[in-house]
């Protein structure tokens, strides 16, 4: 599997993209730390993209819409530490097919890639609905 993480918490990234390797067994296929970096770099041929959705430039609500535009296979997955700004029905409109919190992203996250890799959704049961 082929992932590719947007986060602007660098030690964020450098702490999940060795899980992602060595405790998941999948790869890294590229990094950004926001989303207009993220649309710059992504090459639309990845499997999954781990997407955080509060940072500047670009956040990644707009981020993910921009990408669907050029590309419809996008699986995006938010990953967020703020479970009040994360809604599952924006989520769903702007293009995201799962949502993991970052105080559940060990626990949480291979079954939220596993399922949104074999084209399901994969929300948490307390996400906010608006």
């Amino acid at each position: 599997m082929n992932i590719f993480i947007v986060d602007d918490n660098q030690q964020f990234r450098e702490a999940i993209k060795i899980y992602i390797k060595q405790i998941l067994n999948h790869n890294i296929v590229g990094e950004a730390e926001n989303g207009l970096d993220f649309l710059q770099h992504y090459q639309y041929s990845n499997d999954i993209v781990l997407m955080d959705l509060n940072m500047p430039e670009l956040d990644g609500y707009h981020a993910v819409q921009k990408a669907i535009n050029g590309d419809l296979r996008i699986k995006a997955i938010a990953v967020t530490m703020f479970k009040d700004n994360a809604y599952l029905l924006k989520l769903i409109a702007m293009g995201f097919k799962g949502c993991v919190f970052k105080s559940e992203i060990f626990k949480k996250l291979p079954a939220a890639i596993h399922e949104v890799s074999k084209g399901n959704l994969y929300f948490p049961e307390d996400i906010n609905l608006e």
